[in-house]
């Protein structure tokens, strides 16, 4: 379980290394400063739907909702064609 462990830990340190593949739309929103409801919560993600342009329609993440919180790296992972299908928050 430790060899594991430092395995994933070696994909993961990788993953963050990755320059990102998608970019944000030219007319995209900034995301504000700061978020008076809730402070805790930098960014909030509600039914995301995605998928490369190069996947099958249906493929991605299907229903994605979470909140991320400030000060921290969220990475959605998972072997590649698994979907990543989200469910609740």
């Amino acid at each position: 379980m430790v060899v594991t462990s430092l395995i994933d830990l070696a994909d993961l340190s990788t993953l963050l290394a990755e320059n990102p593949d998608v970019k944000d739309a030219p007319d995209a929103l900034p995301l504000p400063p700061s978020n008076a409801s809730e402070p805790s919560t930098a960014v909030e993600f509600d039914n995301v739907i995605f998928n490369y342009p190069s996947q099958e329609k249906g493929t991605g993440l299907k229903g994605l909702s979470f909140k991320m919180k400030k000060g921290t790296t969220t990475a959605i992972v998972g072997p590649t064609g698994a979907g990543k299908l989200g469910h609740g928050r």
